[in-house]
C-alpha cells in the first residue's frame, strides 16, 4: 500500500479514497500550518521571518473573508468572556492577542505557483498576496504523469494566461525568488 493511501479521511476507513488526501489534503495541510503560525503568534513575534508555502497558500486566498469573519468572531467572544471571567487562564483556548487582523499575517507568506495550471486561481492568489509574494514552482515529481513536462507546461501556461502586467509576471518567474533568496542576478 502506498503512503498516500494510509491517510484515511474517515475513522471507519483504512485508506484515503479517490485521492482526496493528495488532491485536497495537501493544500489543506498547507492552510493548517499557516494558520497555526499566524494564530500562534509566530509572525507577530518574528515579523521578518519568511515562509514559502506550497500550493499557492493553500485555501487561504480563496477563503480570506471567511477566515476574517471567523477569527474576528472568536476574538470578540474571547474578549467578552475575559470581561466577565478574568480569572480564566485561556491562553491555549482562543484569544489570539494579535495586534493586526489575522489576514494581514497570512499576507506575509510567500507562495509558490504549484496549482497544476489554473490562471484564475493564480490571479486570486496574486490579488490576495500581491505581486511580490508569488514564486514560480511546480508540483514535481508528484502528480506528473509525463516526467515533469506536464506540470511545467501547465504552470507556465497558467502564469502566461494570468491577467497581470509583464512586470508582475517577471516577478513571479524570477525576480521574487532572487530577491527572497538573495540570489545573484
Amino acid at each position: 500500500m502506498r503512503e498516500i493511501d494510509e491517510h484515511p479521511e474517515y475513522k471507519t476507513e483504512k485508506r484515503s479514497k479517490y485521492l482526496l488526501f493528495s488532491t485536497f489534503g495537501w493544500p489543506y495541510d498547507t492552510t493548517a500550518a499557516m494558520t497555526r503560525l499566524v494564530m500562534g503568534g509566530v509572525l507577530e513575534k518574528y515579523p521578518n521571518l519568511k515562509f514559502v508555502t506550497h500550493h499557492c497558500g493553500g485555501m487561504v486566498p480563496y477563503f480570506a473573508e471567511r477566515i476574517r469573519q471567523f477569527m474576528q468572531g472568536m476574538d470578540r467572544r474571547e474578549i467578552e468572556l475575559r470581561k466577565v471571567m478574568p480569572e480564566l487562564d485561556r491562553s491555549e483556548e482562543g484569544y489570539f492577542g494579535l495586534t493586526k487582523d489575522a489576514i494581514e499575517y497570512y499576507q506575509m507568506f510567500y507562495n509558490d505557483t504549484a496549482l497544476s495550471g489554473n490562471p484564475k486561481a493564480l490571479e486570486c492568489a496574486h490579488a490576495f498576496f500581491g505581486p511580490d509574494r508569488l514564486l514560480f514552482a511546480v508540483d514535481f515529481p508528484l502528480g506528473d504523469t509525463e516526467l515533469g513536462s506536464r506540470n511545467y507546461l501547465q504552470t507556465v501556461n497558467a502564469v502566461d494566461e494570468m491577467d497581470i502586467t509583464d512586470e508582475d509576471r517577471k516577478k513571479i518567474y524570477q525576480d521574487n525568488a532572487r530577491k527572497l533568496m538573495r540570489l545573484p542576478v
